[in-house]
């Protein structure tokens, strides 16, 4: 099983970004992120995590959207032999490893607060292995994967909110490191970003710009893709789909499961915006 091998691999990988490499070799090269407390950490670096595997993964599977066929929704395909079965194959284990991970981290941390996520994962985890087992609804895990470009825009907002919470006790450290890691592109990036936060830069103002990234990537990944694109193709194969006992089941009810988290989150998201306008 050459899938259980990539995702053990993969959930390795998220394990130690979480507790080490992110840390030791990136975020201590951040003055403001000497100031966070425990909490504060474990969040920043959870979302990064999250950002890191929402970025691969939605390019990954955008690639393979674009360039895959309309295949029969009970192809078989195969991981040696197709290029595309192999890619689908990597970017699936990649992203079972890290809801793993994160749901392990979830349940750890705060299971009343981040029980909304549980609700996401556990069904994300079981249609991966669904699909990597039998090697088929490829196109509906595709769809799924690509509901993951809000991500970034989402995250964003813990990273302003801890960013601005502790950038008023930073001293810039950094900017006399003399390790290569100090001209890595995203660190000198955030380094800049907290020098132009200490100057004044209104939170408000980035938080509104976000908002505006949010709303836009929400409609197009999440009600287009998630919402709209699925239930299309669940219409448009629904005879393949429902000789499919008791499978279709499942993605049926994945499918009304994430429809309803989608309108949910959203609703959440325009409430939160009413309330950054009306400050």
């Amino acid at each position: 099983m050459i899938w259980l091998i990539s995702s053990f691999f993969s959930t390795i990988f998220f394990i130690l970004c979480q507790k080490i490499l992110l840390e030791k070799f990136i975020f201590n090269h951040f003055s403001f992120y000497k100031y966070f407390n425990d909490d504060d950490k474990k969040k920043w670096n959870s979302t990064c995590i999250s950002t890191i595997h929402a970025v691969i993964v939605n390019s990954g599977f955008l690639v393979l959207f674009l360039i895959t066929p309309e295949f029969n929704i009970n192809y078989n395909l195969h991981y040696h032999k197709e290029p595309i079965g192999f890619f689908l194959l990597l970017f699936s284990s990649f992203s079972l490893g890290f809801f793993i991970v994160d749901l392990i981290f979830n349940v750890m941390s705060d299971l009343k607060t981040n029980g909304i996520y549980c609700i996401h994962h556990i069904p994300s985890i079981i249609s991966i292995i669904l699909v990597l087992y039998m090697r088929k609804y490829y196109l509906g895990l595709l769809i799924f994967e690509l509901m993951e470009g809000t991500t970034f825009f989402i995250n964003n907002i813990t990273f302003l909110k801890l960013i601005y919470k502790n950038c008023k006790n930073s001293h810039f450290e950094h900017s006399s490191s003399t390790s290569i890691w100090s001209n890595v592109f995203i660190i000198k990036t955030i380094s800049n970003f907290e020098k132009n936060i200490k100057n004044g830069l209104p939170k408000k103002i980035l938080e509104l710009v976000n908002s505006i990234f949010i709303v836009l990537s929400w409609g197009f990944w999440r009600l287009y893709f998630g919402v709209y694109l699925f239930w299309s193709i669940v219409f448009q194969k629904r005879n393949e789909i429902f000789n499919d006992f008791p499978i279709w089941i499942w993605w049926i009810s994945i499918g009304i499961l994430f429809t309803c988290l989608n309108l949910y989150w959203f609703c959440k998201i325009l409430i939160g915006i009413c309330k950054l306008c009306s400050k």
